[in-house]
């Protein structure tokens, strides 16, 4: 047979049932080999713009191998990137720990220890100077008579002696007893000073800021000067102010509670000597009714000298009129009116008498020469109901605690 191609005439060989030896094959074909069986060759159309190769597998499955291959790799990279995420987070964290505990660190080692605040308690130099039967440490002279004062002298008094009114009214503890709050102020003040053992405050080193309170007609001037401030918290209302100069140290312990709290609404405002020897303090009570009472303390261990003022214008007080108390050496003189208004039997201050008794630290009666001496030397104020009432003093305690009026704002203790 002859077969016209490109205008050429071919000769084929006649079939045999033998097919001829391949002359020349293409590059790309592979050499048979007997008994191996070969590869079908498939020529891709002119669109694919490529020859393939297929051993025995249709062109679509292997498409879908590498388009299933494809999503694993993007799988696998999303869960890297994931992980890389992670990593990456946890790293921060660190890192930013790390930065906090060298901030931490650095604080600690740049902040500077404290020194002692340098103010001495208050409560001692006025136990110091208490007499003995008033639970202190002053003790009676040896050659003092023996009359028991509280007693009345021959037998049960039918009404308390004005000594026993002022041991159990101010030297019992209990409300009206000024030692258990002027050691509540200690307290407080101890703790503020091991604080700044431990860390330098701010504000001990800053000015002084000048502080004057409106105390009772009559009263002495009453300078105080602070730097610091701490305030206790909403839930007692209670704020202390301190400071000291080249003589005295100040304290101010303020305290307006919320409605409803079982605290008082007072003020302590103490100064005491540096070396610990002297403190003249006030400390002030207002109620809700409008009552205010005020008590005035002054003392000097050295000397084993007490004084007192006390008046109020509510009730419970026991010493509302008005009195005045000195001990000195161990002799006691007290005077003024030992009542409430309206108690007993509904006597009015005015109309109350002025009493006055003298006594040694065992509260043992005296005769009056043995204590003509003591009164030219009291100087805490001569207060009494009246006074407090008509000179609308209620009004000024309670600006002065609840508004706490004119108290300097300061650096805060633990800025």
């Amino acid at each position: 047979l002859s077969v016209c191609k490109m205008g050429a005439e071919v000769e084929h060989p006649q079939v045999t049932g033998q097919v001829p030896p391949v002359q020349n094959p293409p590059a790309y074909a592979p050499q048979t080999q007997p008994g191996v069986v070969q590869p079908t060759m498939v020529q891709t159309t002119a669109t694919d713009s490529a020859v393939s190769i297929a051993y025995n597998q249709e062109p679509s499955v292997s498409k879908q191998h590498d388009a299933v291959h494809a999503s694993d790799i993007g799988m696998d990279s999303k869960a890297k990137a994931s992980k890389k995420k992670k990593w990456m987070m946890i790293g921060g964290i660190a890192a930013l720990i790390v930065i906090a505990a060298v901030i931490g660190v650095v604080f600690v080692l740049t902040r500077k220890s404290g020194s002692s605040l340098g103010i001495p308690t208050m409560k001692p130099p006025v136990e110091d100077s208490t007499p003995e039967g008033l639970g202190g440490k002053v003790k009676s002279q040896s050659n003092d008579q023996k009359f028991d004062v509280l007693n009345g002298g021959n037998g049960p008094s039918q009404q308390q002696t004005p000594l026993q009114i002022i041991k159990d009214r101010l030297f019992n503890k209990g409300p009206t007893d000024f030692t258990e709050r002027i050691g509540k102020v200690d307290e407080r003040m101890q703790s503020l000073d091991k604080r700044n053992k431990e860390f330098s405050r701010k504000c001990v080193k800053e000015k002084l800021v000048d502080y004057e309170p409106d105390l009772p007609s009559g009263a002495r001037r009453f300078g105080m000067k602070f730097s610091c401030q701490e305030d206790m918290g909403e839930e007692s209302g209670l704020v202390l102010y301190f400071g000291k100069d080249d003589s005295n140290a100040y304290v101010a312990e303020v305290q307006a509670p919320p409605a409803g709290s079982n605290s008082p609404t007072m003020a302590v405002l103490a100064k005491g000597s540096l070396d610990g020897n002297k403190v003249h303090i006030w400390q002030l009570t207002y109620e809700d009714n409008g009552a205010v009472s005020a008590v005035e303390i002054e003392a000097d261990k050295n000397k084993k000298l007490l004084q007192l003022s006390v008046a109020g214008t509510g009730t419970g007080l026991g010493l509302g009129c008005g009195i005045r108390f000195i001990s000195e050496n161990g002799k006691i003189y007290a005077e003024g009116k030992f009542q409430d208004q309206g108690m007993p039997s509904n006597t009015t201050c005015i109309g109350a008498p002025m009493k006055s008794t003298c006594a040694n630290a065992q509260l043992t009666e005296q005769s009056a020469s043995q204590c003509a001496m003591l009164p030219p030397n009291i100087r805490t104020t001569n207060m009494t109901r009246d006074g407090l009432d008509h000179r609308g003093y209620g009004g000024k305690a309670r600006k002065l605690i609840k508004e706490k009026n004119r108290l300097p704002k300061l650096t805060n203790f633990n800025d």
